[in-house]
């Protein structure tokens, strides 16, 4: 600390010095030049001479001074020179453009407009149209059953024209519109039940496929065909000829050995003249064994039967 302290002495002591002498240089100079310098002796307290002599006086110090001066090699840690900085220029950093932040516009939702209902007007019902139906031909008249295909004779009114119930229209007798020459009662609304039924299965016919109700009161086979229902009655009365009836009976007698009036008296009671009517047909005597005419005039017995019971065509 102390060596350092004793050399920046004399660093200073040198650079006073060296000043001093290079002023009384340029006083000397002045001077030589024939400038006066009034204030020569306030400044240095003496004549030119004098500030000449002790200017040389001290010119080998200063000059020896200013050698030593030269000749010191500063260490970091015993002087500190005072260095003046060399600029660094100022890098002018160029400010990096914030990037505009691009938003996509969020796109506006189009609303499609709820379109305004148009009030439901309630539909006006269409009534349904009655179908129209052709009197002149004869319809379905059983649900099993088809139409037939007879050529009926159609009717409103009369002793023979036969309705069903609620109906202003129907044809003359049942026989034709059921496709039954014979008109059969059934004895069930079951066809697979019904005993006539399986009489007539029995002895080969084929049996009825439905039921038709008179409007008077009763009801009737219906057979799917006109062929099936001639059919039937043949068998039937095949059937009641051999005694399998038991309705066919009185007092003394039954069917297979029973005369025409007794047949006809079960067949169809309360008409006196079925028997007469049908015996004229064919031919024989109300007397007539019923056995007799299912062996030799069945075809005739059936056909005479059918007209009785009015099975009336175009």
């Amino acid at each position: 600390m102390t060596v350092k302290n004793s050399r920046n002495a004399s660093v200073s002591r040198v650079v006073f010095y060296a000043f001093a002498a290079l002023v009384i240089m340029g006083v000397s100079m002045a001077e030589s030049f024939g400038y006066a310098l009034p204030y020569k002796k306030q400044l240095f307290g003496a004549s030119s001479e004098d500030t000449v002599e002790k200017v040389a006086q001290i010119t080998p110090t200063v000059t020896a001074s200013v050698l030593q001066v030269t000749t010191i090699v500063p260490t970091p840690s015993s002087l500190i020179l005072t260095v003046t900085p060399t600029s660094v220029p100022t890098k002018t950093t160029s400010p990096t453009p914030t990037p505009k932040k691009t938003t996509t516009p969020t796109p506006t939702k189009t609303t499609a407009p709820t379109p305004t209902a148009k009030p439901t007007s309630s539909p006006t019902s269409t009534p349904t149209p009655t179908p129209t139906i052709d009197y002149s031909k004869p319809w379905t008249v059983a649900p099993n059953c088809p139409q037939t295909t007879q050529k009926c004779v159609p009717c409103t009114s009369g002793t023979y024209c036969r309705f069903e119930p609620n109906k202003t229209h129907g044809f003359l007798g049942w026989a034709c519109q059921n496709n039954n020459p014979g008109n059969i009662r059934n004895a069930s609304t079951n066809m697979s039940t019904d005993f006539k039924n399986k009489l007539i299965i029995k002895y080969g016919g084929t049996a009825a496929c439905g039921v038709r109700y008179d409007k008077r009161g009763g009801s009737y086979f219906v057979f799917a065909t006109y062929n099936a229902g001639y059919g039937a009655l043949q068998a039937y009365i095949k059937a009641i000829n051999n005694g399998e009836h038991s309705s066919y009976a009185g007092t003394g007698w039954k069917c297979g050995n029973c005369t025409l009036t007794q047949f006809f008296s079960k067949y169809a009671p309360g008409d006196s003249i079925y028997a007469s009517t049908v015996a004229a047909e064919i031919g024989e005597p109300t007397t007539q064994l019923l056995s007799y005419v299912v062996a030799n005039k069945l075809n005739a017995f059936t056909d005479a039967i059918k007209k009785r019971e009015g099975f009336f065509v175009q």
